[in-house]
């Protein structure tokens, strides 16, 4: 182990910090050993990150428009219940014409979209059953085509709303995957759009789409973009690659799914180098953003060219970003899903890997896009690239040109934008540039200039105040990686140690009583900034 976190101490409270904390811990460690901890990094803050990942379901609206189903239907029920439950009897009768059904469907579907408690009493009325048994193509005619498409939009309307209305839509998975192969895209789209709110509901969705054969069908319907550029065949490819990211997350058979499928891993990697359409660009990305959470399918997917691909798009966001508001504006859907699966990758990868990441061209486009999204206005965009600026100083140990670690020579520049995060930014973007100076401080084995860099920015006197509000403040990660923060400046500098203690002391004396889970962490770090530097 590092022989600063010896002399620190290694406490039991360090094992309540979620994963990722412990990186600032890695220097001195194996090669195994840091794969294994940036793997269990990785995979903690996708979990920790799930629900700002979950981008999960859409809702297609269109105006409401009531209409009369003929002299043998009631038109105006009691209640908004009522007629649900008289639709759904309409649709299920046997002797109901297909025009009649087809009408009955569109009135059922636009009274969904008024609320969760209308969702509700279809599901309770037996509409699952009824849509489901709706979406069955035997004429292949025009009315039967449209009746078909109500009933997978009303099915997509449901499947986004409370997990009890997802539950009844649900058996109807295995129609709609069939439906991804209908000739007509206008189908084939609204299907898929079904499956991608399935998906984004929960991982028991998730799975069950993936056990009847998902994937597949939805990433065919992706990969046909490349081939056919059409504006119906591009607009079903962008929402299949949405529903397929939601599917993959979380879903590690899915995953292996699609490197099965002839090219589809490449094509995916292939897409994202090539398409001009935005809107498949941003979910491609997701998708492999999903796809790289394991060390496995991260590095198969960079021998696949995921980095050459991924820097391509990253060097046109960089340079539309820097063209004004309005250029970060229109990329900044894009560089999300870019900037996680640069971290995941940056957090995965073996020795080949950090090579490609940390050597021209792709590390200089990679730093020029964390150094825009650094100094940019958007909270998220900065937590997003203080992240990877983590991940980059986590990375296994490789000397650059000067003989210091490569990972701190590339974000040597960053460093003042960096600080500036730290000290001025939201609350999770200064968790995360606390996370990046801490791996920072760690890499003390590759003797390079950061490690100094660092401590001495660290005791400027705006540091120190961001220091002394974040240990004030009430997160519990965020406090135990500032406390580990002045420990391992304390450490490195000695001659700190008076400036910390006069600065942060009472607060860190606090923590040290209050019987927190940062109680003994505090309790030690104050015993090290409070020694004399004779006694060390």
């Amino acid at each position: 182990m590092d022989q600063r976190s010896t002399n620190l101490g290694v406490l039991p409270e360090l094992q309540q910090l979620s994963i990722r904390s412990k990186q600032h811990k890695q220097a001195g460690l194996t090669a195994q050993a840091l794969a294994a901890t940036r793997r269990s990094q990785a995979a903690e803050a996708s979990r920790s990150n799930r629900d700002q990942l979950l981008r999960a379901k859409r809702l297609r609206h269109a105006p409401y428009d009531s209409f009369s189903l003929g002299p043998s239907h009631i038109v105006q029920p009691e209640s908004p219940k009522t007629r649900i439950a008289q639709l759904v009897a309409s649709i299920s009768a046997a002797s109901t014409s297909l025009c009649d059904r087809h009408k009955a469907l569109r009135a059922l579907r636009q009274l969904l979209s008024e609320g969760d408690a209308l969702l509700l009493a279809a599901a309770q009325a037996g509409a699952g059953n009824c849509l489901a048994k709706s979406l069955v193509i035997r004429h292949n005619s025009a009315v039967e085509l449209k009746t078909v498409f109500e009933a997978a939009w009303a099915i997509t309307t449901m499947a986004a709303g409370p997990p009890e209305s997802v539950a009844a839509v649900l058996p109807a998975a295995p129609m709609l995957i069939l439906l991804l192969r209908c000739p007509s895209t206008h189908v084939a789209e609204q299907s898929a759009w079904a499956l991608g709110n399935m998906a984004g509901d929960s991982a028991v969705a998730r799975s069950r789409l993936q056990a009847n054969g998902a994937v597949k069908p939805l990433l065919h319907r992706l990969l046909a973009a490349q081939d056919h550029p059409e504006r119906h065949t591009l607009s079903t490819a962008c929402t299949a690659a949405w529903a397929l990211s939601n599917l993959l997350q979380d879903q590690s058979q899915a995953i292996k799914e699609v490197f099965a499928v002839a090219g589809g891993a490449q094509g995916l990697i292939r897409l994202l180098a090539t398409s001009s359409n935005l809107e498949l660009l941003v979910e491609t990305a997701w998708a492999l953003c999903h796809a790289t959470h394991s060390q496995t399918d991260a590095n198969r997917l960079v021998h696949l060219g995921l980095i050459q691909a991924a820097t391509q798009q990253i060097r046109a966001c960089t340079m539309q970003a820097r063209s004004g508001e309005e250029g970060m504006l229109a990329v900044l859907g894009l560089l999300t899903p870019l900037l996680r699966t640069i971290t995941n990758v940056a957090a995965l990868g073996g020795h080949d890997t950090c090579s490609q990441l940390l050597s021209p061209p792709a590390c200089d486009c990679i730093i020029a896009m964390a150094e825009v999204c650094l100094a940019g206005k958007d909270a998220g965009l900065k937590a997003e690239a203080a992240r990877l600026c983590a991940s980059i100083a986590a990375m296994p140990c490789r000397r650059g040109e000067a003989g210091g670690h490569r990972g701190q020579q590339a974000l040597q520049p960053l460093l003042p934008v960096l600080l500036n995060v730290f000290v001025n930014a939201e609350l999770h973007a200064q968790r995360e540039a606390a996370y990046a100076f801490a791996n920072l401080l760690a890499a003390k084995e590759c003797e390079g200039i950061g490690a100094v860099s660092v401590a001495q920015m660290l005791v400027q006197e705006e540091a120190l105040a961001a220091l002394q509000t974040g240990l004030r403040c009430s997160d519990q990660d965020l406090m135990l990686v500032l406390l580990h923060l002045v420990g391992m400046v304390s450490k490195l500098k000695p001659e700190y140690r008076s400036g910390l203690s006069t600065m942060l002391a009472d607060d860190i004396n606090v923590l040290a009583r209050d019987g927190a889970p940062s109680q003994g962490v505090a309790s030690h770090i104050l015993e090290c900034i409070t020694v004399s530097d004779n006694a060390m």
